[in-house]
């Protein structure tokens, strides 16, 4: 919510690279932890893909969600 489109075009390199690194990472940890819980590679590393572009605030509203229905 307080992104500053100015700051993001002025330093588009820096801040591809920082969006790289997280998703990459959170691909990386969200597999090994599924590969972890004994699910084949493939599988593992679809649901790592699939997770790591999703925020941590889309879980909680995720969670009012279901707590209204």
């Amino acid at each position: 919510m307080l992104l500053d489109p100015a700051f993001a075009l002025n330093n588009w390199v820096a801040v591809t690279v920082v969006l790289a690194i997280i998703l990459i990472a959170k691909t990386a940890i969200t597999t090994a932890a599924v590969a972890g819980f004994g699910y084949p590679l493939p599988v593992a590393l679809q649901v790592g893909i699939n997770l790591a572009q999703m925020g941590e605030f889309s879980f909680l509203i995720a969670l009012l969600a279901w707590r209204t229905a």
